[in-house]
């Protein structure tokens, strides 16, 4: 089947229609694969994406496929379906299995579905993510990766443009509206729930251009500009973050991650009892993502939530991503910085994180204290002195509550600055000291460690 989509082609029945436009060969090789089984063909396939990257949406095409020929598939979607299922292939080992690893199903249940897949003639079988010891479970298996949105630009946009088309009933695809900045807007994200936030920002640009005249007869009267598309952006975010409980307005410092709140409301502490100070006093500090589920890119759709209805700014790690985030929030109207990038120790290594800002030797003795941790890389001067330790992801709270512990206010005077430059750009008062001159602090906290 062909779609009006140029590039683009139509598979699946009546009731499971699919139309595919595909820049990433591994998925189009994936689905070819999955089809193939669909039709009848043997074969073991596992995909794997995040939410929202169409994992559901080749399933149900999938099923409906296989019952469109009469063979109808073993299906398994939590762990009640699991017995049976299993029950069902011992009596019939040629019908398609297709099954979903939902996260939050036990181990035993994911490895006896890897099992059964591998003893049955076919099998469609997708997850979020693989722990560790189902490893060796999958080799067997073709295993197709489905990548997030933002890794695939072009992907977006022919998303887009057969959302515009095909759902929308636009006349020409979206893509051919757009000026140069409106499509690097689009492209760029994040999407919060994969390929559905896509469909959301689609349709939420499509209203906002209705509303505004530039809509007419399925056809646009105008082109797109850069802030059509990032005025559907902020209310694709505030429709997809989950809502903030109403409360009277707050003030919100919102960083990528737990630990990043941990040392600002340490620094925090530790500069209110240097200076008699009220720092950070009636504001809240929250993160983009608890765990290793933070990030640049969860940062600015939780701002644009956060900002709906209080005084709200981010902070962003001083690396691509950061640099990325700070960009788009800005664009958007937020406020937002990054860390200094004057805190920079490695001059070839310009990315600053947060454990930049801590003392090296405090970050060398948390090191000598726990000899099972080690650095995800060390730079070194030409005379081989250690001059940065980049913490690993999963020893970052580790250091961070080493930190909150051990640190007095010198060792927490670079988060101080960070802190009170914070505290400006909400426009409120800094306390006496040094931050009374915020440019004369920071060149003498430059050459320090």
């Amino acid at each position: 089947m062909t779609s009006s989509i140029p590039g683009a082609r139509e598979i699946g029945t009546k009731e499971a229609r699919l139309t595919v436009a595909s820049a990433d060969d591994r998925f189009t090789d994936g689905l070819d694969r999955a089809l193939a089984i669909a039709r009848g063909d043997a074969g073991h396939l596992l995909v794997t994406g995040t939410s929202g990257t169409g994992k559901a949406t080749l399933r149900s095409v999938v099923v409906a496929m296989c019952d469109l020929r009469g063979a109808r598939p073993i299906l398994v979607n939590s762990n009640e379906d699991l017995g049976g299922a299993i029950a069902e292939l011992r009596r019939s080992a040629d019908r398609v299995l297709v099954a979903e690893l939902p996260g939050d199903m036990s181990i035993s249940s994911r490895r006896a579905i890897l099992e059964a897949g591998i003893s049955s003639r076919a099998c469609v079988l997708t997850a979020t993510h693989l722990h560790a010891l189902e490893r060796h479970l999958v080799r067997p298996y073709r295993k197709v990766d489905l990548l997030p949105p933002e890794s695939i630009p072009a992907q977006v946009l022919a998303v887009a443009d057969i959302v515009w088309v095909e759902r929308l009933g636009m006349t020409l695809p979206l893509s051919d509206g757009l000026v140069e900045d409106a499509r690097a807007a689009l492209v760029r994200g994040p999407f919060p729930t994969g390929y559905c936030s896509v469909v959301t920002l689609v349709e939420m640009l499509s209203e906002r251009l209705a509303l505004g005249g530039a809509v007419q007869d399925a056809s646009l009267t105008r082109a797109i500009d850069v802030s059509d598309v990032n005025g559907a952006l902020v209310e694709m975010f505030r429709a997809e973050v989950p809502p903030v409980p109403p409360s009277p307005r707050r003030l919100v410092i919102l960083v990528e991650g737990d630990t990043d709140a941990v040392y600002l409301k340490r620094a925090a502490e530790l500069c209110n009892a240097e200076w008699t100070a009220e720092l950070l006093k009636g504001c809240d500090v929250e993160a983009a993502g608890g765990g290793r589920e933070g990030g640049a890119t969860k940062a600015v759709p939780k701002l644009a939530a956060l900002s709906q209805d209080n005084d709200a700014i981010a902070l962003f790690d001083y690396d691509e991503m950061g640099r990325r985030g700070l960009r788009q929030a800005r664009e958007l109207g937020f406020n937002a910085m990054t860390l200094p990038r004057e805190f920079g120790r490695a001059n070839h290594e310009p990315d600053v994180e947060v454990e930049d800002l801590l003392p090296l030797d405090m970050l060398q003795s948390f090191y000598a204290e726990h000899p099972g941790a080690s650095a995800e890389q060390k730079y070194v001067s030409g005379d081989d002195e250690v001059v940065r330790i980049v913490v690993k992801g999963e020893d970052k709270q580790l250091v961070a509550d080493f930190f909150a512990n051990r640190a007095n206010f010198r060792d927490a005077e670079r988060l101080a600055y960070v802190t009170c430059a914070l505290w400006h750009m909400l426009k409120l008062p800094l306390p006496p000291g040094p931050a009374e001159n915020m440019g004369e602090w920071l060149r003498g906290l430059q050459g320090r460690w």
